[in-house]
């Protein structure tokens, strides 16, 4: 919500305070969604009367709620769903489990057909045609543990080549035809969609093809991670924090491959992967990575995938330059 609010370009400052307000304490943001007066104790309610002052206070009330109502769709009453929950919202006892509410101080008792205890993130998945439900549960791995795993491995990730390493190494070098792939269809799927809206086409097959391509992209994700591993033998990785996903400008084609990156589920894989193999995860400072000289921390620029210094006139393929400055940055 935060987030909205905050590349919403139309608010003033002032709007953007007084919805950030209400996002920030729990009593106003819950009565304002339910069309409640806020009311708040009186060292809040300075403060909240301070941020309504100058602002249309009923359009960003209904802003505000619209928003929520965006974000949290209802279920599809036709389709089983579920709910994920922290070790904080659910506890034991009477042989079942006591499932925390968005009242507050209230929670739904459930009858267990085991005994087993969890203190973990669970999923509950739910059966609404038999009224059922079903927890699931991490299993934990076990951890390895590998004596040649010792090197310190520099990474740079990319849109069209997965991982490339300090040395030049590169893993997944495909990732761009997948995604671009998979991209081109979804575009294509959509402006079909469009035009034959009036004859109301179904989406199954649609749903079902790209889940097919979708899996086939995290296989080969997952396939080239297991190769970097076991080629490299790393003992410490170290990866550039990678800012937050923009909006983009220019060429639709672009701008959808862009939102289809994978790069959320590559680094979950990753962190996954290397903590089942006793690897080292190290995520450095992220800005002017791909700028700056691995060889003498001048400025460069970048041409048609090659990094050029400036300053010393060093030459590097441009990713291996960025996981060359990952390395140094997280060995300093």
């Amino acid at each position: 919500m935060a987030q909205r609010v905050n590349s919403n370009s139309e608010f003033s400052e002032e709007e953007r305070h007084y919805l950030r307000y209400l996002l920030k304490v729990n009593n106003a943001f819950e009565q304002t969604l339910n069309y409640k007066p806020v009311n708040l104790r009186a060292d809040l309610q300075k403060k909240y009367q301070q941020a309504a002052e100058g602002v249309d206070v009923k359009k960003l009330n209904n802003y505000l709620r619209r928003q929520v109502r965006i974000v949290h769709v209802k279920l599809h009453v036709g389709r089983r769903d579920g709910f994920s929950l922290t070790e904080r919202a659910y506890r034991y006892g009477n042989h079942g489990i006591y499932i925390t509410m968005k009242e507050k101080r209230k929670r739904i008792f459930v009858s267990l057909t085991d005994s087993n205890q969890y203190d973990r993130q669970i999923y509950i998945k739910l059966y609404p045609e038999t009224g059922g439900m079903e927890i699931k549960v991490p299993v934990d791995v076990k951890v390895q543990k590998h004596e040649d795993y010792t090197r310190q491995v520099g990474l740079a990730m990319g849109m069209y080549a997965m991982l490339t390493t300090d040395e030049g190494n590169v893993y997944g070098e495909k990732l761009g035809e997948y995604q671009v792939a998979l991209a081109d269809w979804i575009r294509e799927q959509a402006a079909k969609h469009r035009a034959n809206q009036g004859q109301d086409p179904g989406r199954k097959k649609y749903a079902a093809r790209k889940q097919r391509m979708t899996e086939q992209l995290h296989s080969y994700i997952n396939k080239e991670l297991n190769r970097f591993l076991k080629t490299e033998k790393p003992g410490i990785i170290y990866l550039p924090k990678l800012p937050r996903p923009g909006k983009h400008g220019g060429s639709k084609a672009i701008n959808n491959s862009v939102n289809l990156w994978q790069r959320g589920y590559i680094r979950s894989r990753l962190q996954q992967k290397c903590q089942e193999q006793s690897v080292k995860m190290v995520e450095v400072f992220g800005k002017g990575i791909g700028t700056k000289c691995s060889i003498c921390g001048g400025d460069g620029h970048k041409k048609e995938g090659v990094f050029t210094c400036d300053t010393c006139g060093y030459q590097a393929e441009e990713k291996q330059n960025a996981a060359q400055n990952a390395k140094k940055r997280g060995m300093e």
